[in-house]
């Protein structure tokens, strides 16, 4: 018999249960547990005493399903002696339609009662599978600290805090997958592995990369690794290797002709979506990271920019590298600023102009490039908040005398011959 044939009223406490389902609280916080044959809800504290009610009115009615039970048992029973007499008092003739009748009445009996049965476990059933299905994932940890476990948290409570914060961490996954156009179940497999299902980082990043209780910024910065071959990884333990990561080797290309309407995810302006980016990467100077950028694509965008979502003039041995959306080109170049700024300060300008005008630059070559990165500093920092969500973090006056003094060493430094 299938349960699918079966019409659900038929159930007893079919309502009292549907009305408990509507109050579950779906894992969030002051919650509690109403529990009775069988059954478990988790419902919000506010509504536990009119829970309770309607679970006791759940068990009323199954105690009065099984009553009626009980009364066709016991019917059963007298007619059944009825037809033992009729047996020794009757003519053949009544034997045999008696029998038919009480044949009929046990068959349909026995069908009702496994029906019921079958449904009444149905919902139960249906509970401890979704209980198998929680238990299973959890199981996935190897190693579960055991200061949670020795908390003073219900099983349930930690079970649920644990879910939801593995959660959060494979939303941001699936979001840096997207810009990236990387394969998210695999990365996820491999972002797990790596990290001991998101408790250790130090595998792949420190303090100075970015900020460790950040879960984005976590998350983005292992993609991004990802993206650059910079992650110590056993592919053969993986079962898989890098290229079936990537999903499509397309670009999607962005419309960027006028800076101010160049918008990304987020519904954020250029310069606010590297702003985000910049901060997250730990960038000193947002201003000379978006400054930098402008000088090499200009703020009507260039067709490096356009078609290969390169907005800092990045190349790798002679080569300029596309980047599969502008959000991953965004990300990219913060990343290369970081690591060159970082390596490269304002005090060195001479290797930083060899960097971005090239080795093989002249003397005019890298003073046009410094003085109109100069221009475009200038201009972002004499209107910071139309640029800039955040604003700045600097004192504005002493900061703005030293970035004219780095800036005039800079010109002068670049002035040198190679």
């Amino acid at each position: 018999m299938k349960i699918k044939n079966v019409k659900s009223p038929k159930q007893p406490g079919q309502c009292y249960i549907k009305k408990l389902q509507k109050y579950e609280n779906k894992g969030r916080e002051n919650s509690v547990v109403i529990a009775s044959n069988n059954l478990y809800f988790i419902v919000d504290k506010k509504y536990e005493k009119k829970c309770r009610k309607i679970m006791k009115k759940y068990e009323n009615a199954l105690k009065g399903k099984k009553t009626g039970i009980l009364v066709l048992v016991v019917t059963g029973t007298l007619a059944t002696a009825a037809v033992a007499w009729l047996l020794t008092h009757q003519k053949p003739s009544l034997y045999n339609i008696f029998d038919i009748k009480e044949k009929t009445l046990e068959n349909k009996e026995l069908e009702q009662n496994a029906e019921m049965e079958h449904i009444a476990s149905y919902e139960v059933e249906k509970r401890l599978s979704q209980a198998k299905k929680l238990k299973k994932r959890i199981l996935e940890v190897e190693i579960i600290d055991t200061n949670l476990l020795n908390s003073s948290k219900s099983d349930t409570e930690i079970m649920l805090e644990w879910h939801l914060q593995k959660a959060e961490y494979d939303s941001y996954m699936r979001t840096y997958c997207g810009y990236f156009h990387f394969d998210y179940d695999k990365v996820i497999v491999l972002a797990r592995k790596m990290t001991n299902n998101y408790e250790d980082f130090s595998s792949f990043l420190s303090e100075d990369d970015c900020d460790l209780t950040n879960k984005e910024a976590i998350c983005m910065q292992f993609v991004c690794k990802l993206f650059k071959n910079e992650l110590s990884i056993d592919w053969e333990e993986m079962g898989f290797v890098k290229e079936d990561i990537a999903l499509t080797d397309e670009i999607t290309m962005s419309n960027y002709d006028d800076l101010n309407t160049f918008y990304l995810h987020g519904d954020l302006k250029y310069s606010e979506f590297m702003e985000k980016y910049s901060d997250m990467f730990k960038i000193k100077d947002k201003a000379l990271a978006l400054a930098v950028s402008l000088e090499e694509i200009g703020k009507d965008g260039s067709r490096l920019a356009r078609e290969q979502n390169n907005y800092g003039g990045i190349r790798i041995k002679g080569e300029w590298l596309s980047f599969p959306t502008p959000e991953a080109g965004v990300i990219y170049y913060c990343s290369m600023f970081k690591k060159t700024y970082d390596k490269y300060t304002i005090e060195n300008a001479d290797e930083m102009a060899k960097i971005y005008v090239g080795k093989e630059s002249t003397e005019e070559e890298r003073i046009r490039w410094a003085s109109r990165v100069q221009y475009f500093y200038s201009e972002i920092q004499a209107d910071y908040d139309f640029y800039f969500l955040n604003g700045s973090s600097l004192d504005p006056e002493p900061y703005e005398e030293e970035i004219h003094e780095n800036v005039s060493q800079l010109i002068r430094t670049m002035s040198k011959p190679v």
